[in-house]
């Protein structure tokens, strides 16, 4: 007596790599347990351990393109966070040479504060955060607040702290 089994095709390209993983893990456990049932039917016996093999590729593949992600929008972030440092640090340092005096007092100001914090872009991530928090920190002083606003980069300021605390969201 030949036996006939029922196999449904489906569309797997429409699946997340999660649930094609799924899926297969699924497939997997069901073959397992027809193959225990089946004793007669070696073919499936010997396809199941190549299928063990292959999950297991594939999940390390899935950890591996995880981390990927992890690591590309932390540095994203990171870019984000530096272009906002490094403009707002370029637009103080645009006021160098005015003669007003307002202006040149909030650019001495403001210029001494971001001297001690030069080079941040180039340090390790848990370095750079720390000190760019320290800065926000500091510039919340009202005589930096003051200075800002005279040279109007108060909005600068809060591109950069929206821009770190996206940065820390990301860790």
């Amino acid at each position: 007596m030949k036996k006939i089994y029922g196999i449904n095709s489906l569309d797997t390209k429409a699946l997340e790599n999660n649930e094609f993983f799924q899926l297969l893990s699924e497939s997997k456990d069901e073959l397992g347990a027809f193959t225990k049932a089946n004793k007669s039917e070696q073919v499936y016996a010997t396809k199941l351990e190549d299928m063990e093999k292959l999950l297991e590729t594939l999940q390390a593949g899935l950890h591996r393109s995880k981390s990927s992600q992890a690591v590309a929008s932390l540095e994203a972030s990171d870019r984000e966070r530096d272009d906002a440092l490094s403009t707002l640090t370029s637009l103080v340092k645009a006021f160098s040479r005015v003669k007003e005096a307002s202006s040149k007092e909030a650019y001495d100001k403001l210029s001494k504060l971001f001297k001690n914090y030069a080079g941040l872009t180039n340090m390790s991530y848990e370095k750079e955060t720390e000190a760019i928090n320290h800065l926000l920190k500091e510039l919340k002083d009202t005589d930096y607040q003051t200075a800002l606003a005279t040279l109007h980069l108060t909005t600068h300021v809060e591109i950069l702290t929206k821009a770190q605390a996206q940065f820390e969201k990301s860790l």
